[in-house]
């Protein structure tokens, strides 16, 4: 592995430290002060809306410096998130919209560098390995991190707990500011082409931007809020909570060691619907039984899930992108048409939970729970008519 590839990973380990200690327990936060799951989804769509409005703008950045430049940016503006929470503090709850766009904003520069890192230093026949490499290098900070924020928070109670937390996560993120100036930016070429990237006629590619938008859904609301909210609401203390987040991101790193092994880029279609299953039958159950144990049986069935699904993804996303032929000049552009389906589909999501809650507002955290963790199996179907090798383009994934 070359140097900059090796300090691009230990980047990786510093932002999911950072995060692990802070990103899930801003929601807790939130619901503490305000427990209505309208305020959660509000806080989640300001989220993806500053994601999808903002990428074209970090796009600009990223050309007239670097995709590294960027993520730098983008950690300096976390800093600037979590800065605004601990002067708020009680009052975030009023303020949802501001934290979850600057937070968006963040996300959107950061991930620029980390999509064309994930690019640059793998291709697609290594690419399933990589990324489960990157998830075993995060899954440590991912186990240590949400345990130590819930003993911080259980040992200094009240509010004063919660502030402790996201100032570890704001000087981490400084850490990993200074760090990230230690990884070498490669220019981009200052022409753009971002229609010709909307108008790819591939079926690869146009494909993978529907199936994202379906994806998206999920993301919108089952990964941002309601597996938390389902958690705290079954173990009722932040330090049980962290220990659960540590104990499914220790599975999430077995289960990378062991998919890192076995992983062939042949094999994707077959790994991701295993995982699918898993996600679909443990999201059923834990609605069902809403239980420590049921819990504990969810935690490791969806980190194994999420793990395949979520790596698979990302691995057929890139490879639809490299099969365009404009893909060494436009790379960039594809990354940033690619955002335009996520932002969509996590706003549609959000859209499509307010809408359930109307209805059906006693039952709708089991209702979202089934219906949002059946959407990747749903989509089997569709994954398979576009990545069967049937066509030289798909015989080379």
């Amino acid at each position: 592995m070359l140097p900059n590839a090796r300090r691009f990973l230990i980047l990786m380990l510093l932002q999911a430290f950072a995060v692990g200690l802070s990103n899930i327990f801003v929601n807790l936060y939130i619901w503490n002060i305000d427990r209505s799951l309208l305020t959660q989804a509000h806080y989640s769509l300001s989220q993806s809306a500053a994601i999808l409005l903002s990428f074209p703008l970090c796009s600009l950045h990223a050309r007239r410096t670097s995709p590294m430049a960027s993520s730098r940016v983008g950690l300096v503006l976390f800093m600037l998130a979590y800065a605004v929470i601990l002067w708020l503090q009680e009052d975030c709850a009023r303020h949802v919209g501001l934290i979850g766009g600057l937070l968006g904003l963040a996300v959107s520069f950061f991930v620029i560098g980390q999509h064309m890192q994930f690019l640059e230093n793998a291709h697609d026949a290594q690419r399933d390995r990589f990324l489960y490499a990157a998830n075993y290098m995060t899954s440590g900070a991912a186990i240590v991190a949400p345990l130590l924020a819930g003993w911080l928070i259980r040992h200094i109670a009240g509010p004063r707990g919660y502030s402790v937390v996201f100032g570890l996560s704001l000087l981490t993120f400084a850490v990993a500011a200074w760090w990230s100036t230690r990884i070498s930016g490669q220019p981009l070429g200052r022409a753009s082409n971002l229609l010709g990237a909307w108008r790819n006629k591939q079926r690869t590619w146009r494909g993978m931007f529907w199936v994202s938008t379906a994806m998206a859904t999920v993301q919108g609301t089952y990964t941002s809020f309601l597996v938390t909210i389902m958690a705290y609401a079954i173990l009722q203390d932040e330090l049980a909570f962290g220990a659960y987040s540590a104990m499914v991101a220790l599975v999430g790193l077995v289960s990378s060691i062991a998919l890192a092994l076995w992983s062939q880029a042949r094999h994707r279609l077959r790994t991701y619907t295993l995982g699918a299953l898993l996600l679909c039958a443990a999201s059923v159950a834990l609605a069902l039984v809403q239980e420590p144990a049921m819990l504990v049986v969810y935690g490791i069935a969806s980190a194994i899930g999420m793990n395949t699904i979520t790596t698979c993804e990302m691995a057929w996303s890139y490879a639809a992108i490299e099969s365009a032929p404009d893909y060494a000049q436009h790379k960039l552009d594809y990354i940033v048409v690619r955002e335009i389906p996520l932002g969509l589909g996590r706003m549609v999501g959000v859209g499509l939970f307010v809408l359930l809650n109307s209805q059906f507002e006693s039952q709708v955290l089991s209702l979202g729970f089934v219906l949002f963790g059946a959407v990747y199996l749903a989509l089997v179907p569709a994954l398979r008519r576009i990545w069967q090798p049937t066509g030289p383009i798909l015989q080379k994934t």
